[in-house]
Formats: C-alpha cells, sequence, structure tokens
C-alpha cells in the first residue's frame, strides 16, 4: 500500500468564480476534470456560455477521448460576438477544431451563418471556401447574403479569385470626377 497514492484533488473554485452552479459543478465532477480543464471550462463559462452549455463541450470531449482545451478559443469566439446557438452547432459538428478560424472570420465581418455553413460543408466532405477567401471576398465588399449564397454554392477558392478579380477590375473602371458640376 506505500506505493499506492490517491488522484489529486481538483480546485473547482475557478468554476464557481466563474458563476457556474454548484449542481452543474457537481455532475462535471464525475468526468474527473484535470486542473487545466477546469481552467479552460472556466474562461469559456466567463465569456457567457451557459453551465449546461459547458457540460456538454466535456461529454464531447470525454466521447472523442480527448481533453477539452478549446476554452481560451471559444472565450475568444463569443468575445467577438458569436451566438452560442452557433457554437454549439459547431460543436455537434465536431468541428471545435474550427473555432480558431472562425474568431477570425467573424472580426472580419462575416456572419455566424456564413461560419455554420462553411463547417457544416467541411464536414460533409464538400467543397467550400477557405477562411480567408471568405473573409477577402467581404473586402471586396459582397455582403454577407452574397457571400452566404457562394458558400452554399460550392464556390472554391479558385472561384472566389475570379470573383475577386471581377470586382477590383470593376472598381478600378470607377473614376471620381472632381470639380464643379455644369448646370
Amino acid at each position: 500500500l506505500p506505493g499506492c497514492k490517491s488522484a489529486p484533488k481538483v480546485d473547482a473554485s475557478p468554476l464557481e468564480q466563474a458563476g457556474m452552479y454548484f449542481n452543474n459543478i457537481a455532475e462535471l465532477r464525475d468526468f474527473h476534470l484535470t486542473q487545466d480543464e477546469v481552467a479552460q471550462l472556466a474562461q469559456a463559462r466567463q465569456a457567457g456560455l451557459t453551465d449546461e452549455d459547458c457540460v456538454a463541450l466535456i461529454q464531447v470531449s470525454r466521447r472523442q477521448g480527448q481533453p477539452f482545451k478549446e476554452g481560451e478559443a471559444i472565450a475568444g469566439l463569443l468575445q467577438t460576438g458569436f451566438q452560442e446557438s452557433s457554437l454549439m452547432t459547431l460543436v455537434r459538428l465536431d468541428q471545435l477544431k474550427f473555432v480558431g478560424e472562425a474568431q477570425a472570420m467573424k472580426l472580419a465581418g462575416l456572419s455566424d451563418d456564413i461560419i455554420v455553413t462553411m463547417a457544416r460543408r467541411r464536414n460533409a466532405g464538400q467543397p467550400t471556401l477557405s477562411s480567408a477567401k471568405a473573409a477577402a471576398l467581404r473586402n471586396v465588399q459582397l455582403t454577407n447574403a452574397q457571400i452566404l449564397k457562394e458558400v452554399n454554392r460550392g464556390t472554391t477558392d479558385a472561384q472566389a479569385d475570379a470573383i475577386i478579380a471581377r470586382r477590383e477590375r470593376a472598381a478600378k473602371r470607377f473614376v471620381r470626377q472632381r470639380g464643379t458640376r455644369r448646370r
């Protein structure tokens, strides 16, 4: 028995400080969280994730046999204005690896619908734009509705380059006249 050591106790106080209810913390203890997972989960909770969705994140990570380590990225995504329901759609699609890209796309002005649709297409193995090309389409003044239409159409990066080139050529043809108007 001298060689046996008990598992170290995990301090759940960061979850309490983040505003998580005791019942949900007790439910999370059944998952044998590590201290790193507690810290990551506390970051997500502080960013506005509900208790139920915090538990769902841990359930997903356990089903995948992976430790939960996306709390910081999830918090960043929520802080950009990404909706929690859209985030949980990414979780259900097993696209948490897409969270960093989703954050950059959200900061570029792309809507949740575009990001979720791209994740769905990736999950289904269908062609879709890269996040950089989707942002580039936004930079040439396509609306979110127009970009979503291109994503749903299955536009590839090469096709997006052609759209961008057309839009840039059209913008160069526009010449602003300065001076006074004739009467």
